[in-house]
């Protein structure tokens, strides 16, 4: 593979797995929330916020990697998806949705030139985790997407978050 991890990178997915195998220890409803707080007070930090749910998602666990700018936030969430799916989503054998979100339209068309460039090192890395079974689409060709193409394959749909808001109903 093209790209190494640097020791910062590796510690926040070293970070996911932790929080992944806490969040294992507890029902499902509270996992989230309890795993993070076992994890802060464990910790050398002085953490003192409690988990943020997301009253949209409902109970189902978020993670954000902050990383400064030029840190290597794509490389990390590449490998993020691998741990995710190995760690937590392990039933689903690889196979299934990511929604993969991005901050402007400007990075939403960078991410999916990289994502679909086989060539380059961010989908190396899920080529070579997820064994070549990878399928990119931006939002409007997610419509299209086949219940053979999630069967199949990771299905990767990037977009930016302001698509998702709507007025209406």
């Amino acid at each position: 593979m093209a790209f190494s991890l640097k020791k910062y990178q590796q510690t926040a997915l070293d970070e996911l797995q932790k929080y992944i195998a806490e969040m294992k220890e507890y029902k499902p409803e509270k996992a989230a929330g309890v795993a993070f707080m076992t994890l802060r007070t464990d910790s050398q930090d002085n953490f003192p916020k409690e988990y943020h749910w997301i009253p949209e998602l409902g109970r189902s666990p978020f993670v954000c990697v902050k990383v400064p700018t030029g840190g290597g936030k794509t490389l990390i969430a590449a490998h993020s998806v691998g741990v995710v799916f190995k760690d937590y989503l392990g039933e689903r054998s690889d196979r299934g949705l990511v929604i993969w979100f991005v901050p402007s339209d400007a990075i939403k068309t960078q991410t999916l030139d990289n994502l679909r460039n086989r060539n380059h090192p961010y989908r190396e890395v899920l080529d070579e985790r997820f064994e070549n079974a990878i399928k990119v689409f931006d939002l409007s060709e997610a419509k299209a997407i086949k219940k053979a193409d999630l069967a199949d394959n990771l299905c990767i749909v990037v977009s930016t978050l302001s698509a998702f808001r709507r007025t209406d109903k």
